[in-house]
């Protein structure tokens, strides 16, 4: 039968994000919904299903138990596979990547035939010969010229995954020593180069810590990628929210967050309102408290600032539950652009204080006495490129939240 889960949201705030709605708080993490088990476990298990007087026998004096010891064992591993997978698999149990971690020996047959001091450099990547698992070495270790160590070095995984966390060395039941599977140096980084090249590679301890990158995953499927240095109670939080669609305040939301970093204003106009009309008969005189504006749909619009925006008539199709946004030509991000017999005579007349960006400046103009540093050069049919893709970043955007069916366009002020 399913189980419900269920929980109370509390603690900060949620950062905001483009298409994910304000949200109330931290969504807290839950413990896996399945538990592994491990071998001694299932052998416990086996005690209790299994007479006494078979298994005793078994044990003391054997052999046979081995046997069940081993399937104990690949049990153990298929129940923790499936432990894994019911975490990663929701949103309130899974995590984001670890690389595994841990350490290995390094070590030679002899000292060094040309008594020289060798140093394994940090990068080093040593390898598991059967399965292909790559790790890098953390620290320099330094070999004098009579040493055959083994030295410990403290190594990562190249990459995260629950597959790096490999075995090291394990006692069989026969007394016999299983090596390490970390067992290959694949690419030895020394100083000097070539100096000594009989190195061999050991491992003792099981890495561990590795753990696949699941809830980056599950955001990913759903549009959301992690921000830098965005910690996983954060990510679930915005991954598990609802997209920020369809509503007015939505689309108002994502201009603001779109704009607000350029401190660069809009005006949202939705069709239907009657601040936005589109007719030739307008009555000259409206009655007293009606919102109707008699000439609101003008020819040559002088488009000035606290003049409402005129003159643009959507088809029958797109004025029904239409959106538009209306922005401000913003200062300069880091125009290219120039126009000869420029007034400016400093880089300062050419910097925005509002956007932090800077317009060029034609080389014919820059004043002969400063030199060049602190200016950008104009050239000619330059534009500004990091302003047109933040009014295309906001266009893109709008199209993936409007509701099916209807418009969402921008339009720069003046033009």
């Amino acid at each position: 039968m399913p189980t419900p889960y269920s929980w109370t949201l509390v603690g900060g705030t949620i950062p905001a994000s483009p298409l994910i709605a304000p949200s109330a708080g931290i969504v807290p993490e839950l413990p896996p919904p399945i538990t592994s088990f491990t071998q001694q476990e299932i052998l416990d298990m086996f005690d209790r299903l299994f007479p006494d007087h078979w298994l005793s026998a078994l044990k003391d004096p054997g052999p046979g138990y081995e046997v069940l010891q081993a399937y104990a064992k690949l049990a153990s591993r298929m129940s923790e596979a499936v432990a894994r997978l019911g975490a990663d698999a929701l949103i309130t149990s899974a995590k984001g990547g670890v690389k595994a971690t841990g350490e290995v020996l390094f070590a030679r047959g002899s000292p060094n035939a040309e008594g020289i001091d060798v140093v394994i450099k940090a990068g080093t990547i040593v390898s598991t010969s059967r399965t292909g698992r790559d790790f890098k070495t953390l620290v320099d270790v330094t070999f004098l010229a009579s040493d055959i160590g083994p030295f410990t070095v403290d190594i990562e995984a190249v990459a995260v995954g629950y597959e790096y966390n490999v075995l090291g060395e394990a006692l069989a039941a026969d007394g016999t020593t299983l090596e390490g599977d970390i067992d290959t140096i694949k690419d030895l980084v020394e100083d000097p180069q070539m100096g000594d090249l009989t190195f061999e590679v050991r491992q003792i301890l099981p890495t561990s810590g590795g753990r696949d990158a699941a809830l980056d995953q599950l955001g990913l499927d759903r549009g959301i990628a992690r921000n830098q240095n965005d910690a996983d109670p954060n990510y679930r939080s915005r991954v598990s929210l609802l997209p920020d669609t369809v509503s007015i305040d939505a689309i108002s939301r994502l201009a603001k967050q779109t704009m607000e970093p350029f401190h660069s204003s809009f005006t949202l106009i939705e069709t239907w309102d009657t601040a936005y009309q589109t007719c030739y008969d307008a009555p000259a005189e409206v009655s007293a408290g009606s919102s109707f504006d008699p000439n609101l749909f003008v020819y040559d619009d002088p488009d000035v600032d606290n003049i409402p925006f005129r003159n643009r008539w959507l088809d029958e199709v797109d004025h029904r539950g239409g959106v538009i946004i209306v922005l401000e030509n913003m200062q300069p991000i880091a125009d290219s652009g120039m126009i000869f017999d420029d007034t400016a005579i400093n880089a300062n007349d050419l910097y925005s204080s509002i956007t932090k960006g800077k317009r060029g400046l034609s080389a014919y103009d820059i004043p002969i006495n400063v030199g060049s540093s602190g200016y950008q050069l104009g050239c000619y049919d330059g534009y500004d490129a990091p302003r047109r893709a933040a009014y295309k970043s906001l266009y893109d955007s709008l199209q993936q939240i409007k509701a099916a069916g209807s418009s969402a366009a921008i339009v720069l002020r003046g033009q």
